[in-house]
């Protein structure tokens, strides 16, 4: 993939109302399992298959910024804001 395709997917994923539910339910993931169960949240994709993978590896380049009003999601490749959730 692209890095411009990989940032748009990410900033789609990041932006999109379930993930904000489960932000809000569930906290930043602190482990690989916790992010895993954050993309299969917002992905039906069968994330043990080559696809799944390479999702995985594609939105995991992003950066939790918590702060008391909101959690900042930053992308790591561009280093820019990519989705602000209010807390």
């Amino acid at each position: 993939m692209t890095i411009e395709k990989d940032q748009g997917i990410r900033a789609k994923f990041y932006s999109s109302q379930p993930l904000a539910r489960y932000l809000m339910l569930n906290g930043v993931p602190k482990s690989n399992h916790a992010f895993r169960d954050m993309v299969a949240s917002g992905f039906s994709e069968d994330l043990a298959s080559e696809k799944g993978l390479k999702l995985i590896s594609c939105l995991g380049n992003v950066a939790f910024l918590r702060h008391p009003q909101q959690i900042n999601i930053m992308d790591k490749s561009n280093g820019k804001i990519i989705a602000s959730i209010t807390r």
